[in-house]
């Protein structure tokens, strides 16, 4: 009789970390599962040429960085292709000079060329500012921050 409980205790103690061992790559297994998603869905542009990129995979890059849509073109039909045309911009020229007369849309695009920069893996080289041949003389202009500044050239 006693030996019969030392061999129950010494079974349900195998099988209790049997158990333990399973649970223990049941969970492995899950977690590393989830984690190769995340992963994959935040690498998705990883080595993307930005250069072909179809305009259906513009919005999602920039719905992807949480890149605000102005107004006024959300809700149009050329969306995606202004969206693809800045993005392809960026990629023949990272260093490219936006200006549009709509603040909002100025800021969309600079947001778009930092995201497209920050994953083509060169930060140094953003260029934000007019670098044209033409520049402002005595204008007070609206910058893409929405406050307005006094330019003038000394």
């Amino acid at each position: 009789m006693i030996a019969d409980t030392r061999k129950e205790k010494k079974l349900i103690r195998i099988f209790k970390k049997i158990f333990i061992c399973i649970l223990l790559v049941l969970t492995l297994c899950f977690v590393s599962s989830t984690g190769s998603f995340v992963y994959a869905k935040a690498m998705s542009y990883y080595n993307f040429d930005f250069s072909t990129i179809s305009e259906e995979e513009s919005i999602d890059f920039v719905e992807h960085h949480n890149i605000d849509i102005p107004d006024k073109i959300e809700n149009s039909q050329n969306l995606g292709k202004i969206t693809s045309d800045i993005i392809k911009r960026i990629a023949s020229d990272n260093n490219c000079v936006f200006s549009y007369n709509y603040d909002k849309m100025q800021l969309y695009a600079e947001n778009i060329q930092e995201a497209v920069i920050s994953y083509m893996g060169d930060n140094s080289n953003i260029a934000l500012l007019s670098t044209s041949t033409y520049s402002l003389q005595y204008n007070t202009v609206k910058n893409s921050s929405g406050n307005w500044e006094y330019h003038n050239p000394v």
